[in-house]
């Protein structure tokens, strides 16, 4: 190869294929230079915005705590979840939840060679009212549970068979009475992983708390009934110690079960002036929006704490092994900025949409605002910056629309305690619902979505109905609707072939 080849002008010159690596090299140091330059800005520029927002929420008084709407603890000995029943619930050692054994009351218990489910006999397609025939057939041979006599009434069947937690239900109504406090052994420090063994024992509790009260009501034992459910609303009010969506959720499926033996003891006039009393005061005291919104706050600062996680690296605390090799290394390559921008608009949505959608002190539900924060979740995009908000608000969207037929089922059930008291006074219903304040009841109430009165109508002398028009805004002559969005939101009172409002 002659010189000439390296040489021009008198100078030196490298190879073309060298001159073209050197520019790419060039050329993706630069790429590389920008994108970090770019990582660096949006991290501060991320920081710089969450950091904002906080302190200004943090002015207004809003807590971030992960901690913050924790129940504080209480002495063990004023502590219900200390009593041996609930805490042989949550594990104190290594062995998985699932393995322990529940030692609280069952409704349905297993028994293959009687064809008898654990799921209990369910419900019949489209009825609203539990029913004690259909516990009474699933009852009647099932090995696990004491028998009635062969012509016993459904009534009968149900509360022989579970006497058998009669020694159980005997030592929580005690545990009531000298434990006043609850305060449950749950590790926040888990987040959005931590445990709750003790929900579905609960539901699995108040429905056999429900079926008790409802055939001691058939029988004619209204005080043993009245003692129960009090327990029963003990029960559900306790697990709003710990406000996230779930508990609220199965506050709502419990209270459901109450609300319905309640209205059995109207229909079948077995409440005296004192217990409707104590029931409408329970009632006005319940604040179920203010429940939601606190449940919005809660579920929020176990975003933040989640997402605060991820950002220093703790992944498997966070997704334990369902995130794999890739997904972590994934997760730990990602700029801070990316965790801090999600943060900004994961807590804006919850200030914006969510936790406004409410306004508990004038017991309004903002629908316009629900409507919004639907729209805003469509719309979120493919945008780095709102992956969390994607991954963790979807399921918050219905919890607003429970909570107001959560309310608008408290109130109609306060109103129709304190008719039933007007009934047993003066010998009819009364003509309207403002002829009751304040001598039956304490307020008013209104429909949670407009603040129009309650519909009230008298069917006959045994039958009563209550209600609003429920999401869709529309009378439908209070006509129920499986769907959440949809059919009349109340309560009718009459004789057992009709069926309540949900």
């Amino acid at each position: 190869m002659s010189i000439d080849t390296f040489m021009v002008g008198g100078g030196s010159r490298r190879p073309w294929y060298l001159r073209f690596l050197m520019g790419l090299s060039f050329v993706l140091a630069l790429i590389v230079g920008l994108i970090l330059l770019t990582a660096t800005l949006e991290g501060w520029r991320g920081t710089r915005k969450w950091q904002k927002l906080k302190s200004e929420l943090e002015a207004q008084g809003e807590n971030f705590s992960l901690h913050a709407f924790q129940a504080p603890p209480v002495p063990a000995e004023k502590n219900f979840a200390m009593h041996p029943l609930i805490a042989s619930l949550f594990p104190t050692n290594r062995q998985p939840v699932e393995s322990r054994n529940n030692p609280l009351p069952k409704a349905a218990l297993e028994d293959w060679e009687h064809d008898k489910s654990a799921s209990g006999p369910g419900r019949k397609r489209n009825e609203t009212r539990t029913s004690l025939k259909l516990w009474s057939d699933y009852y009647r041979g099932h090995a696990q549970f004491p028998q009635a006599y062969s012509n016993a009434s459904p009534a009968e069947v149900v509360r022989t068979a579970l006497a058998k937690y009669d020694p159980e239900i005997k030592e929580l109504l005690q545990a009531m009475r000298e434990r006043p406090q609850c305060h449950f052994p749950l590790d926040y420090q888990q987040g959005f992983t931590m445990l709750l063994p003790h929900l579905a024992s609960y539901k699995g509790l108040v429905l056999v708390i429900q079926l008790r009260a409802m055939a001691d009501l058939h029988l004619g034992h209204a005080d043993k009934a009245f003692e129960e459910l009090r327990l029963g609303c003990f029960l559900n009010d306790s697990l709003s110690q710990d406000p996230l969506l779930i508990c609220m959720l199965v506050q709502i499926a419990c209270d459901q079960m109450l609300r319905e033996a309640i209205r059995e003891g109207i229909c079948l006039h077995r409440w005296n002036d004192q217990q409707l009393t104590w029931w409408v005061e329970y009632l006005a005291r319940r604040d179920y929006l203010s429940a939601y919104q606190t449940s919005m706050r809660a579920e929020r600062n176990f975003g933040i704490y989640t997402i605060e996680q991820l950002s220093r690296g703790q992944i498997k605390e966070v997704l334990g092994e369902e995130a794999g090799a890739t997904g972590e290394f994934s997760l730990r390559v990602l700029p801070r900025g990316f965790f801090y921008h999600n943060l900004y608009y994961l807590v804006k949505m919850h200030q914006d949409y969510t936790i406004p959608a409410v306004d508990p002190q004038a017991r309004r539900v903002d629908k316009g605002m629900a409507l919004n924060f639907d729209r805003a979740m469509s719309q979120t995009g493919n945008s780095p910056y709102r992956v969390f908000s994607r991954l963790l608000m979807p399921a918050l969207n219905k919890a607003i629309i429970h909570a107001a037929r959560w309310q608008t089922q408290g109130d109609a059930l306060m109103i129709a305690c304190a008719a039933e008291r007007h009934r047993l006074a003066k010998g009819a219903w009364p003509r309207s619902i403002a002829e009751l304040v304040p001598n039956y009841l304490p307020f008013e109430p209104k429909d949670a979505l407009n603040g129009s009165p309650f519909v009230y109508k008298i069917i006959s002398p045994d039958s009563l109905q209550i209600y609003t028009f429920g999401w869709d805004e529309k009378d439908d002559q209070g006509q129920a609707d499986p769907k959440l969005g949809s059919g009349d939101w109340g309560i009718l009172i009459g004789p057992e072939d009709q069926n309540t409002l949900r």
